[in-house]
């Protein structure tokens, strides 16, 4: 079991929650003390695609990992969760700086900072999109938020396929005629959604109202406060 965690790049976690069984059960078996059922591993076959012959198999009989790809995936380098196309299956990527690449000229004009992840950590928010980046700056931090402010250094976990509501909190990225500027703020629509209210949640700093057009949005869908 433990060739199959690795080659999906996931951890125990991350594993155990993708196939609906207790991470324990996953830990049993990645330490052999017990073998999946043949049940389990039609599990695990319908969460990542693998062929159920090969992969019964190998669980049960041993001998040399059978795949060479899977779903669109492979290794390279023999690195586990090292894939040539694409995220690593269970991961996002986290960004220090700059702009998720997706986010293009043809979403965002003028966008030229864009860049790949700085490295990919495990995704458990359940957004297939979703992408990790650290909290930069005081505008956010608030104690009378009712769910509280996002102090600076916490990490928040975005999706741009989210759907946004009022008051949702929402990283934004800006066109490049207002200088391609990123910020997090709670956010009201305006007008039918042709523009939005960007409200800071730290009193020092004040609102905003943006057209539509002139920005992307992507709702904070989880916050964590290391990795």
């Amino acid at each position: 079991m433990t060739e199959v965690i690795e080659f999906l790049g996931l951890t125990q976690t991350a594993f155990a929650r993708s196939i609906g069984v207790a991470e324990a059960t996953v830990s049993e078996w990645a330490n052999e003390k017990r073998c999946p059922a043949r049940g389990s591993i039609g599990l695990i076959c319908d969460a990542f695609s693998f062929p159920r012959g090969p992969l019964t198999a190998f669980i049960e009989k041993g001998g040399d990992w059978p795949f060479e790809s899977v779903n669109g995936f492979t290794k390279s380098g023999g690195q586990a969760g090292a894939y040539t196309k694409g995220r690593p299956f269970g991961y996002m990527p986290r960004y220090t700086s700059g702009v998720p690449a997706a986010w293009d000229a043809e979403t965002v004009a003028g966008v030229d900072d864009q860049h790949d992840a700085d490295q990919w950590v495990p995704n458990l928010s359940g957004y297939a999109d979703a992408f990790s980046m650290p909290v930069m700056g005081d505008s956010m931090e608030s104690v009378k938020y009712q769910h509280g402010g996002l102090p600076e250094g916490c990490e928040i976990i975005c999706s741009p396929g989210a759907p946004i509501k009022d008051g949702d909190r929402a990283y934004i990225r800006f066109s490049a005629d207002k200088n391609n500027e990123n910020v997090v703020r709670q956010v009201f629509a305006l007008n039918g959604g042709k523009q939005w209210r960007l409200h800071p949640l730290n009193d020092k700093y004040q609102d905003r109202v943006v057209d539509a057009d002139d920005m992307r949005m992507a709702r904070v869908v989880a916050i964590q406060f290391q990795f």
